[in-house]
């Protein structure tokens, strides 16, 4: 009678292991693939930081998208067309652009959230001075095979 006992509990405890292991698996893939997008999406932000400072707008056109709509730190609102008229203007123009303390948060397989600070030394066309810290929030969406930038907003850290 034990012996069928055991038996039993064996044949009912194996397919939950199984599908814990199967499970644990899933889960192992799903991070490592989270960790190689969040390597991805850190790398276009230095990437489009470097050619922010360049003044190379091939990058920003690439990998933003259609509907792109950003904020910037004076509330100002600007779609695609301006920001990239903007860009291809050179203003702001940027002696120093450095990004730092950055961080991904998935939302799904297709869009993630980037966190970070950028340490800006700079002007507007304007010459006001863009000079100083910022918090920066950018949603990336994969659409038509790539990263795109969704949306833009940054807000000036206060001296303290």
């Amino acid at each position: 009678m034990k012996r069928i006992l055991v038996m039993i509990m064996l044949m009912m405890a194996v397919p939950t292991l199984a599908l814990s292991q199967t499970k644990q698996k899933k889960a192992d893939a799903t991070k490592n693939n989270n960790s190689s997008v969040e390597r991805e999406l850190m790398q276009l932000e230095k990437d489009s930081a470097a050619a922010a400072l360049k003044g190379d707008t091939t990058l920003l056109d690439r990998h933003t998208a259609a509907n792109y709509i950003g904020t910037d730190p004076g509330g100002g609102v600007e779609d695609r067309a301006k920001m990239m008229a903007g860009a291809k203007a050179g203003d702001p123009k940027f002696e120093a652009l450095d990004l730092d303390d950055m961080s991904v948060r998935m939302a799904g397989k297709d869009a993630a959230v980037v966190t970070g600070r950028a340490t800006v030394k700079g002007k507007l066309k304007s010459g006001m001075d863009i000079t100083g810290q910022y918090r920066f929030t950018d949603v990336w969406v994969k659409q038509e095979g790539r990263w795109q930038l969704m949306t833009w907003q940054a807000t000036k850290v206060a001296q303290q």
